[in-house]
């Protein structure tokens, strides 16, 4: 059996790292959760335990591994002395995310001011990370919908299908 925490003291530390599969961190009264494991809205191998050296798709495969990588990460981001979060919409998470984009959320938080409200900054922050992962400049950190599950041989390419994605994307057959 697994203890929770390391720690024996109240509250959590400035930093955390959860199932070997992502990380969280304590800045300025919020938490950020970065984390890019199975079941997460991350590369689609990832995300439903398609590559051929994970034995199961279960939440703590990456307990297997000494390194876990993937290209893109799930975001959520706390608001810890409050009651709830910052939303992307209804959603309470940011999916497909790009080490550029986790990078710009932290700079965010790290950056606000006591009762800043960060919500329009990061949601524009989320927004920009599609936008320049669909330009003309392709690196293994850009986002094509090809590159989550050919996402494009089931929608048309444009705006409307990254909109639905993430929704459409629960009921693709696996």
């Amino acid at each position: 059996m697994k203890n929770h925490t390391n720690r024996e003291s109240e509250g959590e530390s400035a930093f955390g790292i959860t199932y070997n599969k992502g990380y969280f961190m304590n800045i300025n009264d919020y938490r950020i959760s970065v984390q890019f494991g199975p079941n997460n809205y991350v590369d689609a191998d990832i995300r439903y335990g398609r590559q051929k050296n994970v034995d199961e798709n279960r939440f703590d495969a990456a307990m297997n591994f000494a390194v876990w990588q993937s290209n893109l990460a799930e975001v959520m981001i706390d608001i810890i002395d409050g009651d709830g979060c910052i939303m992307n919409g209804e959603d309470m998470v940011f999916g497909w995310c790009s080490a550029e984009c986790v990078a710009k959320f932290i700079g965010c938080i790290a950056s606000a001011q006591p009762g800043d409200d960060i919500t329009a900054a990061i949601n524009q922050i989320y927004e920009s990370n599609f936008i320049s992962r669909s330009s003309n400049h392709p690196s293994p950190t850009t986002w094509t919908p090809k590159d989550m599950d050919s996402a494009d041989k089931h929608y048309e390419k444009g705006w409307d299908a990254i909109d639905r994605f993430g929704e459409d994307m629960e009921n693709l057959p696996l």
